[in-house]
């Protein structure tokens, strides 16, 4: 008897495991998290989305949330979607970590302050708010030199 309960539940993993390896051709979108566990609790201070030039894309859509913890820490969570990257499909890549607030006196407008996003995996992202909108910044903390749109809207 125990046998047969064991070939049962035997057979069920295995049947919920192929069902599960089967691809829905409808999705277009393939999603890769790259996480540091945003904490479920957090208050949206900001969202701001756009989609910036991608080398080898259609482009990089860009989903910023800017948040704060119950203990006040400030978290975040960037969504970027490679429009086209595998074979026609686009990719997600979802990072999360801590953000913070650098007061900024060399890029015009000198009152302007710049947002810098941090994660575990040492990775950084610098963006200058212009109220409205903000502007990705190279990793040497200079506007873009080049004519395409970096800039992010406000929601």
């Amino acid at each position: 008897m125990k046998k047969l309960i064991y070939f049962f539940a035997l057979l069920g993993i295995v049947s919920m495991a192929s069902c599960s390896g089967k691809s829905n051709n409808a999705s277009t979108t393939e999603v890769v998290m790259v996480t540091d566990s945003l904490v479920p609790d957090t208050a949206t201070i900001a969202v701001y989305e756009g989609i910036l030039p991608g080398a080898d894309v259609a482009g990089i859509q860009y989903v910023l949330e800017l948040g704060q913890t119950a203990n006040g820490d400030s978290v975040y969570q960037l969504s970027m979607t490679y429009l086209g990257a595998n074979k026609g499909k686009d990719t997600t890549f979802i990072q999360e970590g801590q953000w913070g607030i650098i007061k900024n006196g060399k890029i015009s407008p000198k009152s302007s302050s710049i947002f810098q996003l941090n994660d575990s995996a040492g990775v950084v992202f610098n963006f200058l708010d212009m109220n409205d909108s903000i502007i990705m910044l190279g990793q040497d903390m200079k506007l873009p030199q080049s004519k395409l749109n970096y800039s992010l809207k406000k929601k």
